[in-house]
């Protein structure tokens, strides 16, 4: 399953990110600094999701959200210094 995730925003406070799912579901995702817990939201209603579906999505929507750190660092670590 290949999962998408982009960041929306970020403050000192938290991420947010928008995982899409192959099945054509995304969602709303944030994340705080220094602290397991995320916030599941579907991203067009923004209406939280079940806690049970949340426990089953968390894990696979951190892997992406790894995913697009791992890839965010890749970069800049490519780009040029002035």
């Amino acid at each position: 399953m290949s999962l998408i995730a982009i960041k929306v925003s970020e403050s000192g406070a938290r991420t947010v990110w928008k995982v899409s799912i192959p099945r054509g579901r995304t969602y709303r995702v944030t994340t705080y600094p220094r602290s397991e817990q995320v916030f599941v939201e579907l991203d067009i209603s923004r209406r939280a999701i079940p806690q049970g579906v949340a426990t089953k999505l968390t894990p696979v929507l951190r892997k992406a959200i790894e995913a697009a750190q791992h890839a965010e660092q890749q970069r800049a670590s490519q780009e040029p210094t002035p």
